[in-house]
């Protein structure tokens, strides 16, 4: 089951509207806010659980409408996956979905994060660079 809502909140004195998917155990809330990686980690920790984890197809379909719905003008947005590709909230999952060819190890001195796309492809992005971003409530 999946319901659909909708909030009007205020971060930095600005309201913003943001729109959540709940699935099984988790709510996904768009933040169109563009941060680094790091900082967008810090962020839903701070007012959240943690960045989007994606554990299977079904999750990734509901951040995939997500960002079709909240980020029109900017299709990409960070998701908990970086590094060595673990997830944020440590959790763990064989579910992948990344675009061909990707995640590019090429270069190793770069510090790699996954980004999400509004088709759900993932890829790989350098981590300083700002982007939306996805975090979730929940388990």
């Amino acid at each position: 089951m999946c319901l659909f809502s909708a909030v009007v909140s205020s971060s930095a004195g600005a309201p913003q509207m943001s729109f959540s998917f709940k699935g099984s155990s988790k709510e996904f809330v768009p933040v169109q806010e563009q941060k680094n990686w790091t900082e967008a980690q810090k962020y839903c920790r701070q007012y959240h659980t943690d960045l989007a984890s994606v554990r299977n197809e079904s999750e990734n379909e509901q951040i995939q409408k997500i960002i079709n719905q909240n980020l029109t003008s900017h299709n990409q947005a960070w998701i908990g996956l970086h590094r060595l590709w673990v997830w944020s909230d440590n959790s763990t999952s064989t579910f992948t979905h990344w675009e061909t060819n990707r995640p590019d190890t090429r270069d190793v001195n770069r510090d790699d994060c996954a980004l999400i796309d509004h088709q759900g492809i993932w890829t790989d992005e350098d981590c300083l660079k700002p982007h939306y971003f996805v975090c979730y409530d929940g388990e």
